[in-house]
């Protein structure tokens, strides 16, 4: 079963495709294609992380969190400089990230979790298991959060998972 591609992506795309079927570039066309492919693949695992996140706020009597596509966004693009070895620690930059998206967003309070697994096949649960076990991260997932974003990215056999809340 195909993944859901996020309605931002699918907004773009289909700008760019009709740009450049217009100008007859058929490379373009096919990188676009192969782009949306991505981003479905990816969609999956972003998806499955914030619903396992919610299976535990429920159970624990919270409300469940909303996507939000600004926050995936900043996930997904964090995550990208973990695995390329932009950041010394996987949470740096936060406090950028954190204000632009109370700018960006409207948010008032901004909470990151990061997984970064350097072997084997990426899944949620492993991401929440380590979430849950840390008493700080577990914190941040059960907070007066109401949004959530989710990235994944996977490099090989390296993965990186940032999940960022959004209170309101």
């Amino acid at each position: 079963m195909m993944a859901e591609i996020p309605a931002e992506y699918i907004t773009r795309a289909s700008a760019a495709l009709c740009g450049a079927l217009s100008k007859g570039k058929m490379g373009d066309v096919s990188m676009i294609f192969w782009g949306l492919m991505l981003a479905a693949a990816a969609a999956g695992p972003e998806k499955e992380v914030l619903e396992q996140v919610n299976v535990h706020r429920r159970a624990a009597g919270l409300s469940e969190l909303v996507w939000n596509a600004g926050a995936a966004e900043e996930a997904r693009r964090h995550c990208g400089r973990v695995l390329a070895g932009l950041a010394a620690e996987p949470h740096e930059g936060f406090a950028l990230r954190a204000a632009r998206l109370r700018r960006e967003e409207g948010a008032k309070q901004v909470g990151e979790n990061v997984f970064v697994q350097e072997n084997g096949a990426f899944r949620a649960a492993r991401a929440l298991e380590a979430w849950l076990a840390s008493e700080s991260h577990r914190r941040t997932l059960e907070g007066p959060y109401d949004q959530s974003g989710v990235g994944v990215v996977i490099r090989g056999r390296r993965a990186c998972a940032a999940q960022i809340f959004l209170g309101r």
